[in-house]
Formats: structure tokens, C-alpha cells, sequence
């Protein structure tokens, strides 16, 4: 997963935490688990948003 994707599904899972579609527990487990996966492969913020501003360059 790219830092993109991890930022999308963020976005995702938050928005349909607030219009009741997933109950805020389960949009916390998520949010979690994209966090932990963010850390692992991203050394800090500036590295992370440093590659969202490539990658959304790249789709136009």
C-alpha cells in the first residue's frame, strides 16, 4: 500500500464513520491498523507526505 492509498482509506473510513455506516469502533480498529502501517514503512511525516504529493502528481 502507498502512502495514496493509506491517506484514501483514511479519509474513507472516517467520512463513512460519520454518516453511521461503520460504527466508530470498527473505523478506530481500522484507523489503527493504517497508522501501524504507515509507521512501518514511512520513517517520518515528511517521508510520507513527501510520497502522497508524488503519487497524487502522478494519477493527474
Amino acid at each position: 500500500m502507498d502512502a495514496l492509498a493509506i491517506t484514501v482509506s483514511s479519509h474513507i473510513t472516517t467520512a463513512a464513520a460519520d454518516v453511521g455506516y461503520l460504527p466508530k469502533s470498527a473505523a478506530l480498529d481500522i484507523l489503527k491498523k493504517l497508522s501501524s502501517y504507515a509507521r512501518l514503512h514511512f520513517k517520518d511525516w515528511h517521508t510520507f507526505s513527501e510520497k502522497f504529493l508524488e503519487e497524487n502528481i502522478m494519477l493527474g
